[in-house]
């Protein structure tokens, strides 16, 4: 499925937030997680990513269309 990642500690995002994100991002599963490991897993469905990641790791994402710190 098409991901839109919030690259950010999950507390740090609120559930109000959050919902209105989802509601916005129609037809995306939203992953919230600053975790490598995390993120890696779903490598290849990420295809926006909001928030700062590692080089490294934008590297690994093959779908990505946006990236946005």
């Amino acid at each position: 499925m098409k991901t839109l990642l919030i690259a950010l500690d999950p507390d740090r995002v609120s559930a109000e937030h959050l919902s209105q994100i989802r509601e916005i991002a129609e037809g995306y599963e939203v992953l919230v997680s600053h975790d490598e490991d995390k993120i890696l897993s779903y490598a290849t469905e990420i295809e926006i990513v909001n928030g700062s990641i590692s080089p490294k790791i934008v590297a690994e994402l093959p779908k990505l269309r946006w990236y946005q710190q």
